[in-house]
């Protein structure tokens, strides 16, 4: 077997491969794992599905059993409410030192308003997610904050698979064209230093207003599927 059919058959692959189906939610939240269909999918042997399953547990994306076998994990709310609330009080931090600086735009970031236009128009949701991420990941690179950048990015996959999961969610985040213009502001307002407008913006683009749009999943009886619900009411 070559070294590079060793790496993609291998464990950090897998990890990815079952990430993305949790994340996108092609997985259901508490549905059991087929370790057998895995191997067969990918034709591989079972310790390396165990060790990417093992990782994913200690990230609370799958719930191990050692008698009973893997679950996906089911969507934690108060995690959800944990992520946003770290996303709101650093991204704001770091846009607004921006502005202050005046940073000018990178022309990849005036790139990935075109990119998610194109995304828009083919209704590819999974590209906008990418790319609205990607816009977040540069401005924190614009600051040179790269690793304040990773903490976050480590748990967007949790808040993406609550995006993906409800249809009333994901016709929310559908009003994508609203989030392309608040990027385009945001934008603006860092290279002009308007950091009263820009505060503006960003208490619509990154305020946790989950709460408002979540009370109507709740009201889809998904119980179920959710774990810490209490934290809806915070």
């Amino acid at each position: 077997m070559s070294p590079k059919h060793q790496r993609i058959s291998g464990r950090d692959f897998l990890y990815n491969q079952i990430l993305d189906k949790i994340q996108y939610c092609e997985w259901e939240p508490g549905s059991p794992i087929n370790e057998t269909m895995i191997c067969e999918t990918y034709g591989v042997s079972k310790t390396p599905v165990r060790e990417a399953l093992m990782l994913l547990s200690k990230e609370h994306f799958v719930d191990v059993y050692p008698q009973s076998g893997s679950y996906v994990s089911k969507i934690d709310i108060k995690r959800i409410s944990d992520i946003l609330f770290l996303r709101n009080s650093v991204e704001k931090t770091v846009m607004l030192e921006l502005a202050k600086k005046k940073v000018r735009i990178t022309p990849s970031i005036e790139k990935s308003f075109v990119l998610m236009e194109y995304a828009i128009r083919d209704e590819n949701w999974k590209e906008c997610l990418d790319l609205d991420y990607g816009f977040h990941k540069e401005l924190f690179l614009l600051a040179n904050r790269p690793n304040s950048w990773e903490i976050i990015e480590k748990y967007l996959p949790h808040w993406t698979r609550f995006r993906f999961f409800d249809s009333v969610i994901l016709e929310e985040y559908k009003k994508v064209p609203g989030t392309l213009d608040e990027h385009r502001q945001i934008a603006r307002c860092i290279e002009k230093g308007n950091t009263g407008q820009l505060r503006k913006v960003l208490d619509d683009h990154l305020d946790p207003k989950y709460k408002k749009v979540y009370k109507r999943f709740m009201l889809q009886k998904n119980y179920k599927y959710l774990e810490n619900t209490d934290a809806f009411l915070e």
